[in-house]
């Protein structure tokens, strides 16, 4: 169970994700209702980036649709054992999982020799904000989109989020 009632409420069989939630709710139910009508161009046949992919919904989500690669990006050790364990129980050859951080060096020019199309930064623009300004590597969010647009080759998903961040 990839976590009930959480942001990306959702459970996992025979390699597909699987959506819960109800109508006006949070959850990936009703955030893939918003992104549903443009995902499946954007990723089918193609390279998928997924930046603070969390429990990995929308990684799972591109194999589905029809990714040739899934990547998962993301900071969290639980969250990158839970992906890991789900690729290996259903195969899912296609999917990429990587912890790591988003600024470091070493990690974005791995994630530029991928060559993705498709980007998404859902939930997690804020924080992206934050810890690069934190770590003096940018200073604005145009910044940040700069770099974001260095990873992909055709489109861009962001989820813009209230942060609750209180020093944001």
């Amino acid at each position: 169970d990839a976590g009930k009632g959480t942001q990306q409420d959702f459970f996992i069989r025979e390699g597909i994700a699987v959506f819960r939630g109800k109508d006006r709710q949070k959850g990936g139910l009703q955030k893939w209702r918003v992104l549903a009508p443009k995902f499946s161009s954007a990723v089918q046949g193609k390279r998928y980036l997924d930046v603070g992919a969390y429990r990995g919904l929308f990684a799972f989500k591109a194999l589905e649709y029809g990714a040739s690669l899934s990547i998962a990006l993301e900071p969290s050790e639980p969250f990158v054992q839970f992906m890991e364990e789900a690729k290996n129980k259903y195969q899912l050859d296609q999917l990429l999982v990587r912890q790591g951080d988003f600024f470091d060096p070493t990690t974005f020019e791995e994630l530029r020799n991928h060559e993705v199309h498709c980007v998404s930064c859902l939930g997690v623009i804020h924080h992206l904000l934050r810890i690069g300004i934190s770590r003096c590597v940018l200073t604005t969010y145009d910044e940040l989109i700069e770099q974001i647009s260095l990873l992909a080759g055709e489109s861009v998903f962001i989820e813009f989020a209230l942060p609750l961040e209180d020093t944001l």
